[in-house]
């Protein structure tokens, strides 16, 4: 068996006991048993626990983030664009949560360097957010602002909402009501003669 492919099934196995477990909780050989090695042949791939975690949180949430990129890529305008990216993130997180037993396994640590991790995986979703804003004319203080506002919104909504469909009708209107106000904004900035807001 190629080395790359036994690491993803072993990934694969630490996702799912670290869903049940959370990264407390969870042992090498707990991930030994899911995937059937012995944990010794674990330890040939990985480490520590540590190790193993940061690679799994790593790898679930690049492939993600990487997801949100295409969608971005393919939408004919930025709001869509903020749209779409807020969506997905927060029904990617949504289903974890609501497949898991241990609700926040996959964005907490009391690991340093995995909570640097996943604090450098949100920071580079809302960055996609905040360079959809700028491209809408945003100023980067403005847009470094509604970012924030957003993210901490869609958090906010996913622990809130009760089905994925009342998460997405909550995330369209808060985007539609920043996006409605940023305009009024713009216009009255520019009736007033305001300078640049």
């Amino acid at each position: 068996m190629h080395q790359g492919s036994r690491e993803e099934l072993i990934m694969d196995a630490a996702e799912a006991v670290l869903a049940r477990f959370g990264e407390r909780r969870m042992t090498m050989d707990d991930v030994a048993e899911a995937i059937g090695l012995s944990r010794p042949a674990i330890y040939q791939y990985f480490k520590s626990k540590n190790e193993l975690v940061l690679a799994t949180l790593t790898r679930l949430h690049e492939q993600n983030l990487n997801r949100i990129e295409d969608l971005i890529a393919r939408k004919p305008s930025h709001y869509a664009g903020i749209d779409i990216a807020l969506k997905e993130r927060a029904s990617f997180l949504m289903g974890l949560m609501s497949k898991s037993s241990h609700k926040s396994w996959f964005e907490t640590s009391s690991v340093r360097e995995i909570t640097e991790k996943l604090d450098e995986i949100e920071a580079r979703f809302t960055h996609l957010i905040g360079g959809q804003l700028q491209r809408l004319g945003y100023t980067e203080d403005d847009a470094d602002l509604a970012e924030r506002l957003l993210v901490l919104f869609a958090h906010d909504m996913r622990h809130k909402a009760k089905s994925e469909k009342e998460l997405y009708e909550r995330l369209d209107c808060c985007v539609y009501r920043l996006m409605r106000h940023r305009a009024r904004v713009i216009e009255t900035s520019s009736d007033e003669d305001w300078g640049d807001r």
